[in-house]
């Protein structure tokens, strides 16, 4: 719920009541005309510049000089046992094998390099190869531009972005001319195979939707939309894809047979007519980073008995003890009550949020769907009026936010900040208690030096290692990164921090780990702390990128940082706040896809944040309440 998270060395201001101090970001706005998206290395005179296949690579070379690796994308057709590189180094280096021979790498898909610098001074490489499947006979998941072949228009999405229309159920889908844009790519996922024909689903890659079959639709000349996933009538989001020649192809409806079709600029579905509107280039493109809207509507709650139905934050917490082995615990700040929704998907826009903070339980990790999740409660709260807040308030205090957290044994230890209006007063550790129903009782704690908004990570070291962030531009549009631990056997003792060689109680002098972006989440991703950060989203800025960089140790170094996602998001015509990273490191699916959420807050830039619906009510849409769920390949910053 924060801009920068609550923390002892750096008391910050809730982001719902920043906005006093939007003068602040006015003064400020020349500091991210200067900002770099990441730190250059200084030459090592020993590096890889440009790695490019005389065949068959698959969009540019990814080079990361702080591990010596490079990713290249490769075809599927490409012969794996003579791939040909052309590779730039440093002036003066030399490079063996050299540059132009013939490599092997059917194996294990990568070959080392040795790049020797003029003074002798030597450093292997790792090129990594992903091969993409572009044949249509064998490919399972692919990313793809597909354009028309009558006028090479790309298939899209339509709709206003300041209106955020392109995400909507069912926006209508159109041709226009190829820019890249992510509504513009798109996921052929194979789905299943019926009489010897595959047919796949196409996924949108800004939305997250599906093309769709409007049900019910006349014969012919039928427009098309993007919608959610379908359960039961499958065929309409089914589609065959015929080769009509090399990289052309016919994609046809598995509901009624009829093809995808431009008439008069406006994709439809016709019976064949032979003619070049109804065929299709596929360009397969590299992976990246999607909307996951099957996570995302997990916080789709609109049922009059879900509780907590609107809310920010939103970390995720994976349990093992007993009976709640395989499920989550998503922690949520601020949050509206059921009662409180004019409709679905609407609140009342006449109310406040109920809960300063609230615990909805996850039944099974693979189990996305709302209706199945249920709020836990606190036998022992001091509200009753508020069922579904977990946290007390504090006396003299206004609001309690949780956020990071950890389970060891049965119990549950969450970090959360305390504050009365404007000002970040106490931080605290709440011991959650397991138990086999919905009634948890806790505890409130206050370890010497408790914190760690950005990240409670499991180091498997017999220490949890907690992540924190302070401003070191006095705004906080970048911020240094520190990190503290507590022993997994004895969470209440003294946690110290890290100084640079070792670890003190000493607040003051501790060293930052890394630098980061307003907003910061620290998790373990296999074996390495995987770090998201985020560009200041609560503010009318340009730059409103995701990023992610790594390292193999709790303390650093981190990798330089990568730019792996642009948030889009805008309400009534400007731009919408966005805020909280969180990386969720147990949601990586089969292709190496990891999950990362963020939160909206329904002001804008000077935008009205409500509506009057068609009742004559003040209505808010829960849209701008919810989190938004990218998946982000980890190939992306080389993992």
């Amino acid at each position: 719920m924060k801009i920068a998270n609550l923390q002892q060395e750096m008391p910050v201001l809730p982001v719902k009541r920043l906005c006093t101090f939007l003068w602040c970001s006015l003064l400020c706005l020349f500091l991210l005309s200067c900002e770099e998206e990441t730190k250059p290395l200084p030459t090592t005179g020993r590096s890889i510049k440009s790695f490019k296949l005389e065949t068959g690579q698959i969009g540019p070379e990814k080079i990361y000089p702080d591990n010596f690796t490079v990713h290249v994308n490769i075809d599927s057709s490409v012969d794996l046992t003579s791939v040909v590189p052309g590779i730039r180094v440093s002036e003066g280096a030399t490079i063996s094998p050299q540059s132009g021979e013939a490599i092997d790498i059917s194996q294990d898909l990568e070959f080392r390099y040795l790049v020797t610098a003029a003074s002798g001074r030597a450093q292997e490489w790792t090129v990594h190869f992903e091969v993409l499947d572009n044949n249509i006979q064998t490919m399972e998941y692919g990313t793809f531009m597909i354009s028309n072949v009558s006028d090479e228009k790309v298939l899209g999405v339509q709709g206003d972005l300041l209106y955020n229309d392109k995400y909507w159920d069912r926006a209508a889908i159109n041709v226009e001319k190829g820019s890249e844009y992510k509504w513009q790519k798109w996921h052929l996922i194979f789905k299943k195979e019926d009489q010897g024909e595959r047919y796949f689903v196409l996924r949108n890659l800004f939305s997250g939707l599906y093309l769709t079959l409007p049900e019910g639709s006349a014969a012919t000349d039928i427009p098309l939309f993007q919608d959610q996933i379908y359960s039961d009538k499958e065929d309409l989001q089914l589609w065959s894809i015929k080769t009509v020649a090399a990289g052309t192809y016919k994609i046809v409806n598995k509901q009624n047979g009829l093809l995808l079709s431009v008439a008069d600029n406006t994709v439809t579905l016709l019976a064949d007519s032979e003619t070049d509107s109804q065929q299709w280039q596929l360009q397969v493109i590299p992976f990246e980073s999607y909307r996951d809207v099957e996570v995302q509507n997990f916080f789709r709650r609109n049922e009059p008995w879900m509780g907590a139905v609107a809310f920010d934050q939103g970390n995720s917490i994976p349990l093992t003890w007993g009976s709640n082995n395989g499920k989550v615990l998503w922690i949520t700040e601020d949050a509206w009550d059921a009662d409180q929704m004019l409709g679905p998907d609407r609140l009342n826009g006449n109310s406040f949020f109920r809960y300063n903070n609230s615990i909805i339980l996850q039944p099974s990790q693979d189990n996305w769907n709302p209706h199945d999740a249920v709020n836990l409660t606190n036998p022992d709260t001091r509200h009753p009026d508020r069922e579904y807040q977990m946290m007390d308030v504090q006396d003299g205090m206004d609001w309690t936010w949780p956020g990071t957290g950890v389970e060891i044994g049965d119990k549950v230890y969450v970090y959360a900040g305390e504050g009365k209006g404007l000002e970040a007063v106490n931080d605290a550790l709440y011991v959650l208690q397991q138990s086999g129903g919905t009634s948890w009782t806790m505890e409130r704690k206050t370890p010497i030096n408790v914190g760690g908004a950005d990240g409670m990570v499991k180091g498997g070291d017999g220490y949890v290692y907690c992540y924190s962030h302070a401003s070191n531009d006095g705004v906080g549009y970048t911020t240094d990164v520190f990190v503290r631990r507590f022993p997994e056997e004895n969470p209440l003792a003294n946690w110290t921090f890290w100084d640079g060689k070792g670890w003190t109680t000493d607040d003051t002098r501790k060293k930052s780990v890394a630098t980061s972006k307003a907003t910061t989440s620290v998790a373990k991703v296999g074996d390495k702390y995987l770090m998201m950060s985020m560009d200041m989203g609560f503010w009318c800025t340009e730059e409103r990128n995701i990023y992610l960089s790594y390292s193999a140790s709790p303390t650093g170094p981190f990798s330089q940082r990568v730019k792996v996602y642009e948030i889009v998001e805008n309400i009534n015509g400007g731009k919408a706040r966005f805020y909280t990273p969180i990386i969720h490191p147990w949601c990586v699916n089969e292709h190496n896809e990891v999950v990362l959420t963020y939160s909206l807050n329904f002001s804008a830039c000077d935008q009205q944040d409500y509506f009057m619906d068609e009742n004559g009510n003040k209505a808010m849409n829960a849209y701008y309440y919810r989190l938004k769920a990218v998946r982000v390949p980890l190939s992306l910053v080389g993992l």
